[in-house]
């Protein structure tokens, strides 16, 4: 048996090109696919050449996570409500493309590593540094009806995942004011 077992996690640029592709021409037709281990395996075969005899590496093949647009699983998909100032000028639409610029720049394929962990606060306070003077507030509200508010604060993704936003300035809405409604809150909001 192997004495050593090196474990390769990649991100293939090509994958990583298509599903860009995919993702910012509308996401239309099937949402491309990583390749698979036995693909990863023989593209970098040559790597066989540097481990030693008693060595074994084995491919894992690194996927996106796409979290909030409705091409993510429907316990990830979110809507985004965001107050804009009161003395700002800028028009609603431009907001929800600064929202949703704001938040893809977040995600940037550098931002993150494998296996790690989303949370709401960070990109809220991202996009309010990016967006002062604009926006007043940013909240996160899932689409599943079983999950509340606060529900999508916090996302895990596995060691094989890497996240990435699908929203679209579709799940952005500028709203006057937050109220228990609008943000599918439960229990008593003071």
């Amino acid at each position: 048996s192997a004495s050593n077992i090196m474990e390769l996690y990649i991100l293939t640029q090509n994958y990583d090109t298509s599903f860009r592709a995919w993702l910012f021409n509308g996401q239309t037709g099937t949402m491309p696919s990583a390749p698979s281990s036995d693909d990863l395996n023989l593209s970098y075969s040559d790597l066989e050449n540097y481990k030693s005899i008693s060595d074994e590496i084995v491919f894992f093949p690194v996927t996106y996570k796409p979290l909030f647009g409705n091409t993510a699983d429907p316990q990830y998909q979110a809507t985004f409500k965001v107050i804009k100032n009161a003395n700002s000028t800028v028009s609603d639409n431009e907001v929800k493309t600064k929202v949703i610029y704001w938040i893809n720049q977040y995600f940037a394929l550098g931002n993150f590593d494998f296996g790690d962990k989303f949370y709401f606060t960070e990109l809220v306070s991202y996009i309010h540094k990016n967006m002062a003077g604009i926006i007043n507030s940013v909240v996160i509200v899932p689409n599943d009806p079983a999950l509340t508010f606060g529900g999508l604060f916090e996302i895990q993704s596995q060691p094989t995942e890497i996240f990435i936003s699908t929203a679209t300035v579709n799940d952005v809405y500028v709203v006057q004011g937050i109220s228990s409604q609008n943000i599918n809150a439960s229990g008593a909001i003071s």
